[in-house]
């Protein structure tokens, strides 16, 4: 999905703040000075929220994401503050993102950082120093504002711009169709049923319905098999033998045990005699 920015103002602990809305994320700003636990404990207060991973899907520093907060998040408190805590930790010695995704050191870090200062330094913060921002170390206890980040649902306004169903994923979503059905785009589904009806294969009266890539025939009465081919009145006669129609006293049928018993009409004005074997005159619209 294209990358979407948005501002927008969202309620948040003491009141409403500035934020805005990145690729799939909404990202805010925690203006209380906390230290980085204290910040992450803030961050989740909102369902789903955490401390910003400033990256890629794949891990990298994301220099888009990091120039979109300091403009639309960040703002004016940078003018009062150098450094805010992001989602960037040392977990076992080595720099991970909250999602564990290892960090990677060779970009958007600052000259000759992290330095660890004495083993010290074990969370992560954008910083801005001589005249540029990037990723630094920070000590855990100083006390700092905060960026903060939530998967934004795409799916909860107009059903993602989905004609079908919208699943929401973590930083995006992707549209699904129906059986028979397939994407046009990201968004639009479009008919790809094939009508298997189309072919008349339903003999005998029998009635055609599409079901999941292939058809069923519903049969009338007396007849059964795949397409309705076979008489039940047939069963276990010999070849040949003629019978009357099961509903229909103007037509006859022929059995045939390989299951293709066929069906006969008598000329107008008659109908089938079993007595007689053969179609014989019978009063007008009757089977007398």
């Amino acid at each position: 999905m294209a990358v979407k920015l948005t501002l927008l103002l969202l309620g948040f602990c003491a009141g409403l703040i500035t934020a805005a809305r990145f690729d799939g994320y909404d990202y805010w700003l925690n203006a209380e000075r906390q230290n980085y636990q204290q910040a992450r404990f803030t961050c989740s207060r909102k369902p789903g929220g955490q401390l910003a991973d400033i990256k890629t899907a794949g891990g990298l520093p994301s220099k888009a994401l990091e120039d979109f907060i300091v403009s639309k998040v960040i703002g004016g408190h940078q003018y009062s503050d150098s450094a805010f805590w992001i989602g960037l930790s040392k977990v076992r010695g080595r720099w991970e993102w909250s999602d564990t995704t290892r960090a990677d050191m060779r970009a958007n870090w600052h000259t000759g950082v992290p330095t660890n200062h004495g083993g010290k330094e074990h969370c992560g913060q954008l910083k801005h120093w001589r005249s540029t921002w990037g990723l630094n170390g920070g000590i855990c206890s100083d006390h700092r504002k905060s960026i903060c980040q939530k998967d934004y649902n795409e799916c909860s306004q107009n059903n993602g711009g989905c004609s079908h169903k919208c699943v929401n994923t973590v930083g995006s979503y992707y549209c699904t169709c129906p059986h028979g059905f397939q994407l046009s785009g990201e968004t639009n589904c479009v008919n790809m049923t094939v009508d298997e009806c189309s072919s008349d294969p339903c003999r005998n009266g029998g009635t055609c319905r599409n079901v999941t890539d292939e058809y069923r025939c519903d049969c009338e009465p007396g007849w059964t098999g795949v397409h309705c081919e076979t008489a039940t009145i047939c069963e276990n006669l010999p070849d040949g033998t003629f019978l009357p129609h099961p509903s229909d006293c103007s037509r006859y049928v022929r059995c045939h045990q390989a299951g293709h018993d066929a069906v006969f009409t008598c000329p107008p004005g008659t109908r089938w005699s079993q007595e007689h074997n053969t179609c014989v005159i019978s009063a007008p619209d009757t089977c007398d």
